[in-house]
């Protein structure tokens, strides 16, 4: 029996987005999945939609509403009443880049089953869907999160559920709650990261997201998850070329030399 996946979405008020979400799950070639929708009440119409959707895919879709509930709340709601034993979630205005990344990420269960966090490529897309730049990851490591400045994506990776039951929830913030969320993971699970070499989901880029603009509080925000973690200045100038050295053996590895000239020529231009 394949395992059951849990992908929960998290939204309000994305009445653009949301079916373009939601299809890229209904469309995949792996079909054991529930997806599980918290909504906050939206008033834009996507409630709608959800609900013409979820009548015809009542079996595949769990509908929330809750007006009370952050994100990040949001997303703990969806882990405490899934039914599977891989856990992820998905934004409302992403999607999954074509109809095999749900099976990508079965391939490396299957492949790596020691492993509890798989981790596959993105795409940074428009407002309109339209490709922007592809993201490739290497290994998931502490270390690199905590001193290279990235979050690992939720759009292409998935977890087993035995690391909430060992670690818990998310931080219940309006942002960096997903950064906080992989150091935690990685910082107790140094070794249950593994990467695969497929683009599995599609992080939208436009003006209405969150995350489009930092403000003070909020890189303020990242600067305290960081301390947390032990962050130190110092200790960064000497793990960063070993970090970055490291990462470009990895790309070599999977033979990803025209990322690499990319980002050398992103960098020198």
């Amino acid at each position: 029996m394949p395992n059951l996946f849990s992908i929960i979405i998290p939204v309000l008020n994305q009445v653009k987005y949301i079916e373009e979400c939601l299809f890229s799950i209904l469309k995949q070639k792996y079909k054991n999945y529930e997806i599980i929708i918290i909504d906050g009440k939206s008033n834009d119409g996507t409630l709608n939609k959800i609900k013409k959707i979820k009548k015809k895919y009542k079996k595949k879709i769990k509908l929330i509403v809750n007006p009370n509930l952050s994100q990040a709340a949001a997303i703990n709601l969806g882990i405490k009443v899934s039914r599977g034993q891989w856990i992820t979630w998905q934004n409302a205005d992403d999607f999954y880049t074509s109809n095999k990344s749900l099976k990508y990420l079965s391939d490396s269960i299957k492949k790596n089953s020691k492993k509890k966090l798989h981790l596959g490529n993105m795409l940074i897309v428009d407002k309109n869907s339209a490709k922007i730049s592809r993201l490739i990851y290497s290994e998931p490591n502490f270390y690199s999160l905590l001193y290279e400045g990235m979050t690992l994506s939720n759009q292409a990776l998935i977890w087993h559920k035995d690391i909430n039951k060992k670690i818990g929830y998310l931080i219940d913030t309006r942002v960096n709650f997903d950064y906080e969320w992989f150091l935690r993971i990685l910082k107790n699970f140094p070794e249950t990261g593994i990467h695969f070499n497929k683009l599995v989901g599609s992080y939208r880029i436009h003006d209405g997201q969150k995350t489009f603009k930092k403000n003070y509080r909020e890189l303020t925000q990242i600067k305290n998850i960081k301390l947390k973690y032990n962050f130190n200045l110092i200790f960064k100038m000497i793990i960063l070329p070993y970090l970055k050295i490291k990462k470009l053996f990895y790309f070599l590895k999977i033979k990803e030399y025209k990322y690499i000239i990319n980002k050398i020529l992103k960098k020198i231009l």
